[in-house]
């Protein structure tokens, strides 16, 4: 299924910032990106283009004011995973 978020972690992170009764910020907008596959992993290459898709969709939509990307991942080192934070966060 496309949108289940099977693992349940991205609906519980979600949930911390903007949940109608004990959110963090209940004045936030978010748009969400799946990643992951049923078993949690995911290539570089799409977590790359989730991240392009998360900064052109706040760009487009909210081109004045500041956005915050979150993510929960884990695994290794990777100088390009690296660059493109760096490149969000100029």
């Amino acid at each position: 299924d496309g949108l289940c978020d099977c693992n349940k972690h991205g609906t519980h992170c979600a949930g911390l910032v903007n949940s109608k009764t004990s959110g963090y910020n209940l004045h936030t907008t978010l748009h969400s990106g799946k990643v992951f596959n049923w078993m949690g992993s995911a290539s570089y290459a799409t977590i790359l283009e989730a991240m392009d898709w998360a900064g052109e969709t706040h760009i487009n939509n909210y081109p004045e004011s500041p956005g915050i990307v979150s993510m929960s991942l884990g695994g290794g080192f990777s100088a390009s995973v690296n660059a493109a934070v760096k490149a969000l966060h100029d």
